[in-house]
């Protein structure tokens, strides 16, 4: 993988491969520039690349790293605060969808293995604009699309459960109770993550095919937390098919 994303506790872990960081397709020094994209986004501070912290006012801390990999960490805040979540899916945004996305139609590195498990890319809107507002969409890679196509019913239901049971924990900690109105329903073939009431929503139509990218959509997202739930739940996802698939290999 390029870069990978999973839940655990009361943090996201962002995973990224050293390959990232030397891509010739979009250079990640660009974002330290003075660009018309970076000015958008001055107000959430500098884009940290080096040293201990990375992304926007460096809100993913460096927890280890090894010859290929640099794992870092981002630890939700205790109260619901818009400046740190918003810092924290504008660096994911800007990472997958100007850089992985960018890698993998250049084609870089496409003869390495680097692109055989890397599962997702996010396009998040930062609600500054009327007309998409808080609005979240991406690409799922063929690994995601292979995972959720072959889960049995069994495996299926425990993948439901978990990403219920992940985005009702995300409103239990920043507002101290449940979701008022949600509805998962994931399907070998689609799935459909609602999180709030009034026909706020993310959805995906999956293509059987393995080598397409697949698109997924929001519909209606008018607010920063119903953006970062459905981020969650795309995560939670994400989180365990990564677990899945070790508990197989073992």
């Amino acid at each position: 993988m390029i870069i990978d994303l999973t839940l655990e506790d009361q943090s996201y872990f962002l995973k990224i491969n050293k390959k990232f960081f030397k891509n010739k397709s979009v250079p990640i020094v660009l974002f330290q520039l003075d660009t018309l994209l970076m000015k958008k986004y001055s107000y959430l501070g500098l884009f940290c690349i080096d040293g201990p912290t990375f992304g926007l006012g460096g809100c993913f801390k460096k927890q280890s790293e090894n010859d290929d990999y640099i794992i870092y960490r981002f630890s939700f805040p205790k109260k619901f605060d818009y400046v740190i979540i918003k810092r924290m899916l504008l660096t994911v945004y800007l990472s997958t969808y100007y850089v992985v996305d960018k890698m993998f139609f250049e084609k870089e590195f496409i003869s390495e293995a680097v692109w055989g498990d890397q599962s997702l890319s996010f396009f998040i809107s930062d609600g500054m604009y009327p007309k998409n507002g808080y609005s979240i969409s991406g690409q799922l890679y063929p690994w995601f699309k292979k995972e959720i196509i072959s889960l049995d019913d069994k495996n299926l239901e425990g993948l439901n459960q978990y990403v219920s049971l992940e985005l009702e924990r995300m409103s239990m900690r920043y507002f101290g109770h449940k979701l008022f109105y949600s509805e998962i329903t994931i399907n070998r073939d689609s799935f459909f993550v609602q999180v709030s009431a009034g026909g706020r929503w993310l959805s995906c139509k999956l293509d059987q095919s393995m080598d397409k990218l697949e698109e997924f959509y929001s519909h209606n997202i008018d607010s920063l937390f119903d953006q970062e739930l459905c981020f969650n739940a795309l995560v939670a996802m994400n989180t365990w098919f990564r677990w899945f698939e070790n508990k197989k290999a073992k």
